[in-house]
């Protein structure tokens, strides 16, 4: 018997974790000031296809965007250079979702300026310093 279940099945198997495919990241945390225009000028070195804002009844950000990519692969690089980044010093959050609008999991270039000169690093020093001309220290 497997941990107390009946039948000696054991536990069911979380699915793998899809890697192929277009892919969607939910931004969480954005400052309600971070426009639709900055967040195509964050994405774009990794080939994001479209972003959008989420706006209350009021059209007051809502804190949250999701982002479209052409690829599952370059959602990750995405996910992996931009999670617990700070803008105007927040932490924003990049989940990755899956093929149901779930959340498949949170983890790691630009022309400088703009929201480039917004962005910080990671909360507790872990930032890392890519593409050379982003000041984000």
């Amino acid at each position: 018997m497997y941990g107390g279940r009946r039948g000696g099945n054991p536990p069911p198997q979380a699915a793998p974790a899809r890697r192929s495919g277009p892919a969607r990241i939910r931004v969480m945390n954005l400052g309600y000031d971070v426009l639709e225009p900055e967040l195509g000028q964050l994405f774009s070195k990794f080939n994001a296809t479209k972003w959008s804002v989420r706006y209350d009844k009021a059209n007051r950000s809502t804190g949250m965007a999701y982002v479209d990519f052409p690829s599952f692969r370059d959602a990750e690089r995405a996910r992996d250079e931009y999670h617990m980044r700070t803008i105007d010093e927040r932490p924003i959050m990049l989940e990755i979702m899956d093929q149901d609008g779930g959340a498949a999991g949170a983890g790691s270039g630009g022309s400088g300026g703009g929201i480039f000169d917004r962005m910080g690093a990671r909360p507790g020093g872990g930032g890392r310093r890519r593409g050379g001309d982003m000041d984000m220290d």
